[in-house]
């Protein structure tokens, strides 16, 4: 975001406004979890994933009751989305695909806890299912933050590939959550109808000016 030209390292009442204008903030941590922020040293320090990878999301604080959150081992899939039940989260979708990545992914299943209505189900959810052909994890790789400055702006635009593919699996997992629909299918297309009208690109260019104006 930053090397687009946004402006993150924003306090409460400006990622208010971004809010309430745009329709999107982005809460940079060490602004807003003061805990948290306590910790990035020894985590570092640490250099591998632990305890700490899991707490930060599950202690939000902004208390928002529908989470889609990405965990780094599958055998934490099941035990977040149970921590969040626990938590009084209304709705969320705890994933992990098995190809290592903490998101749903385009080149292998992903293991996922859905919480709703009370109840955590587990499965897993393989692309195929929405007709999306698989690609090896390297293709959604990037080595720079300019080629990935580059590469999320050819998926706003529209431009096909896979990780224009990726982009729309997360997409489908996180207008769920919302509660606008419990169609997978339906919120492929809204997913795809954001991209392809410009409304996305849009989004992302008006939050750039009024981040950098506050």
């Amino acid at each position: 975001l930053e090397y687009l030209g946004a402006k993150i390292d924003l306090g409460p009442q400006q990622v208010k406004k971004m809010i309430e204008e745009v329709g999107i903030g982005f809460m940079f941590a060490p602004n807003f979890h003061p805990a948290m922020k306590r910790v990035i040293g020894p985590r570092r320090e640490v250099g591998i994933r632990s305890i700490f990878n899991l707490i930060g999301p599950l202690s939000n604080p902004a208390g928002a009751k529908r989470q889609l959150i990405g965990v780094f081992s599958d055998s934490f899939v099941d035990k977040v989305a149970f921590a969040l039940k626990g938590l009084g989260i209304k709705r969320a979708f705890v994933v992990h695909g098995k190809d290592g990545i903490d998101e749903v992914s385009i080149s292998a299943p992903t293991r996922i806890a859905e919480l709703k209505d009370g109840e955590v189900f587990l499965y897993d959810f393989h692309p195929e299912e929405l007709g999306f052909k698989t690609y090896p994890v390297d293709y959604i790789r990037v080595s720079s933050v300019e080629e990935s400055a580059k590469m999320v702006l050819s998926i706003l635009k529209g431009e096909v590939s896979p990780a224009y593919h990726m982009v729309l699996l997360n997409s489908i997992f996180g207008i769920m959550v919302s509660g606008l629909t419990d169609d997978k299918e339906l919120a492929l297309e809204m997913a795809k109808e954001s991209i392809h009208s410009g409304k996305a690109y849009q989004k992302l260019q008006a939050f750039i000016e009024l981040s950098k104006s506050l």
